[in-house]
């Protein structure tokens, strides 16, 4: 936690054998304005860790299941941030899904069917970086971190 604002600024990832405990910074916030939070995906698949502006967001993901052997494990950015532009993203099974509404694709700007099927291997990216009011875009895993 931040002594000035109160607010989470880093993202640890410990390690315990043996009895003891390893510390590893995974994130530090440096914007004093910024919101870092930490959740698990509703298919528990993955971590996001989340930093938020009024103006801003950056999302990183680990896979739950990541095994990192004896080295720390990395955050891999999900989009890269960009003035302006917020999100929020989520991972969800085909089955959770029933309908989603038409939207362009985050990439090729074509418009989804509602009756689309989505792998499990899709992030669900909630941006406003087309329009002031936010729509929900596909980002595939392969191109996570990729995509602007």
């Amino acid at each position: 936690t931040d002594d000035a604002t109160k607010r989470a600024n880093q993202v640890l990832h410990l390690t315990m054998a043996g009895g003891s405990v390893t510390e590893h910074l995974l994130w530090e916030e440096q914007n004093p304005a910024a919101y870092l939070e930490l959740f698990r995906t509703k298919n528990r698949r993955f971590i996001l860790a989340s930093s938020n502006t009024k103006d801003t967001s950056a999302v990183r993901y680990v896979p739950c299941k990541a095994d990192t052997g004896n080295r720390p494990m990395d955050l891999i950015p999900l989009l890269e941030p960009s003035p302006g532009i917020e999100y929020f993203a989520e991972h969800l099974n085909s089955q959770d899904i029933q309908e989603i509404h038409r939207g362009p694709d985050l990439n090729s700007g074509s418009f989804l069917e509602s009756s689309r099927t989505f792998s499990n291997s899709t992030f669900f990216v909630i941006s406003n970086h087309e329009r002031p009011d936010f729509a929900v875009y596909l980002l595939p895993e392969n191109e996570a971190g990729m995509a602007q």
